[in-house]
């Protein structure tokens, strides 16, 4: 088996007042074109306040799967100094230097 067998796509999907932005439909009807070709699967990833119409347009777009994590508008973003991520949420930077957003 190589790196490359049995691997699906995964896409994150933005979404702006609850629905996905349009890039993100592109990028998903490619991504079916991709997995198609391969035999394999397009799973949305959608995180949002209200995610579930997100979802179902997501699928309808060509994800064959759609993972959502509902999210809490009074949640701040921060950056996380030397990890080169951030995290949505609490401090949890542990040992590297929090900057809220």
């Amino acid at each position: 088996m190589s790196l490359t067998d049995g691997k699906n796509i995964l896409v994150y999907v933005e979404t702006a007042q609850g629905a996905p932005v349009g890039p993100a439909l592109e990028i998903l009807a490619k991504a079916k074109e991709l997995a198609a070709a391969k035999g394999e699967e397009v799973i949305a990833a959608i995180l949002a306040e209200a995610p579930e119409e997100a979802a179902k347009t997501a699928v309808e777009a060509g994800a064959d799967q759609a993972v959502i994590v509902k999210t809490a508008e009074s949640r701040k973003i921060y950056t996380v100094t030397g990890a080169g991520s951030s995290y949505t949420g609490g401090q949890r930077c542990h040992s590297a230097a929090c900057t809220e957003i």
